[in-house]
Formats: C-alpha cells, structure tokens, sequence
C-alpha cells in the first residue's frame, strides 16, 4: 500500500469515527496520516487538515477552524486540486458565518457559487449545499428577496438528487420569508 492511500484509508477511518463522536479516535488516526505524507504532496495535506477542521468545527472552536480550514485551502492551491480549494472556500465561507464575519462569508460564498455554476461537472448536491449556506447568510444580512431566490434554487437542486430532507427546508425557509 502506498503512503497516498494509507492516508486515504486512515482520513475515512478518522471520518467514521467522527461520525460516531469518538473524537480523540477521530483526532489519533489523522495525527497517523499526517505523519505518512511525503514533501509536496499538497493534496494529502489539503485532506489531512480539511479533516483537522471539521473536527475543530465539531466541538465549536470555530476561530482555530478557520485557520485549519486556511491550511487546508493553501495546501489544495499549492497542489492546483480545484476541487478541493472550492471545497475548503465553501467550508471557509461556513465558518466565517459562524463567526459573525459576514461579509467575508458572503464574498467567499458569491466566488464558491460561481465556480460551482461555470464548472459542468460540479454534482448537482454541492452546488446545493453552497447555495443553502448562502440562502441562510442573505436572510441573516436581511437580503429577504435575494434569500428567496437563491432557497428556490437549492429547493431544486435538493429535488434533482432526491434529497427530500433539503428540499423541505427550503420549502419551509421560502414559506417564513415570503410572509
């Protein structure tokens, strides 16, 4: 096995056992993975810190996520995964939201859409998951018709890949903000 797909295979352990909440399991396999990668592999990086970041994320320490997430992203750049940097500018856009720094969100957001829309084999789900977190910074920012529009597009997208949880929150979200 090589030293890329050991890194591989222990990020998706790490992940599951994040899913499972055994957070310090979660945190040991990536600190392994981190360990294997060699000079210049920009993309193991880009994956070994974006999991570093969720798990920061998950227990609320949204500051030292976004710089997590800014390791992520640097690394992805270095290694031109275009993927992976718009990936990490949505989860980056997520995070400033979370800290109230709104504007920046809004930017990030504007740039990950566009990338998503001009981008033709973009899955139909992350251009959603782009533009839900985008609906809810809008109706934050009181941008009440803009938010509209943009949760009618996710309502479509979400119903594209029969994702019927997102579709009713955007039927539900559209429904508060036309009142």
């Amino acid at each position: 096995m090589t030293a890329n797909s050991k890194i591989k295979e222990l990020l998706r352990e790490a992940w599951g056992k994040r899913g499972e909440k055994k957070y310090d399991d979660a945190q040991a396999l990536v600190k392994e993975a981190h360990g294997l990668f060699k000079e210049e592999d920009y993309n193991s990086l880009g994956s070994i810190f974006h999991v570093y970041r969720q798990l920061e994320s998950d227990k609320g320490n949204y500051s030292k996520a976004v710089e997590l997430n800014q390791e992520s992203l640097n690394y992805f750049k270095k290694g031109n995964n275009m993927q992976g940097i718009t990936h990490a500018m949505r989860h980056l856009a997520d995070l400033q939201y979370q800290i109230g720094k709104l504007a920046g969100a809004e930017g990030n957001y504007r740039e990950v859409i566009d990338i998503y829309r001009n981008n033709p084999s973009t899955h139909a789900g992350n251009l959603a998951n782009g533009l839900r977190g985008f609906a809810v910074l809008l109706e934050k920012r009181g941008k009440i018709i803009e938010s509209i529009n943009v949760w009618k597009e996710t309502k479509e997208l979400y119903s594209s890949i029969h994702l019927q949880e997102g579709v009713d929150e955007a039927k539900n979200k559209i429904a508060s903000l036309s009142k």
